[in-house]
């Protein structure tokens, strides 16, 4: 909402050349980051160890998981950072949100296994950023456990490293937010 609010100040402040597009999104960037650190430290670290997963050699699954979950945590904040910057109101994005989420996390291999996609929507679990997320934790954790690559098989996530899929979600995160900094750059009509 804040981003809405603020809409009408920034355009004007753009126009009459008080600062460039640049500065403004690396300042709505940068401003969140230690908050969001922060807050995803405190909630991660108190969850991980109510869940019990296993450290891991050298606690490796904790240092994974909590670096997979941050980038997680980033992608999804991009994202919507992204849809308040492209979308017309409030009222608009908050439309779009649950509907673009449901597709997400159809295709990421929760709902649906990702080998039980339908032919024609394969590409959909490529697209979505929620399944890199979930690939990673599986393949990290089960693959540490012994009979764990059963499960990352039943899961069908037996084709990646846990490694590619923190990789990925890193592109997501590095995509949506120059997307973002795209559609902060006002609109010239043709006209």
């Amino acid at each position: 909402p804040r981003l809405f609010e603020s809409r009408r100040l920034f355009k004007r402040e753009v126009s009459s050349g008080a600062y460039t597009v640049g500065p403004l999104w690396a300042s709505q960037l940068l401003v969140h980051l230690p908050v969001q650190i922060a807050c995803f430290t405190i909630f991660f670290n108190l969850v991980y160890w109510l869940i019990g997963i296993p450290m891991g050699e050298n606690a490796s699954n904790y240092f994974y998981c909590y670096f997979l979950l941050l980038t997680s945590n980033g992608v999804g904040f991009a994202y919507a950072q992204l849809l308040a910057i492209s979308a017309p109101s409030a009222d608009w994005a908050l439309a779009v949100f649950p509907i673009s989420f449901l597709f997400f996390s159809s295709f990421s291999g929760f709902v649906l296994l990702v080998d039980d996609i339908p032919l024609g929507w394969r590409w959909g679990r490529y697209l979505s950023f929620v399944r890199w997320g979930y690939e990673g934790l599986v393949t990290q954790i089960f693959g540490t456990l012994k009979g764990g690559d059963q499960v990352v098989k039943f899961w069908g996530f037996q084709h990646r490293t846990a490694t590619f899929a923190l990789f990925m979600l890193m592109i997501y995160c590095g995509i949506l937010n120059l997307f973002g900094l795209f559609c902060m750059f006002e609109r010239r009509s043709r006209l």
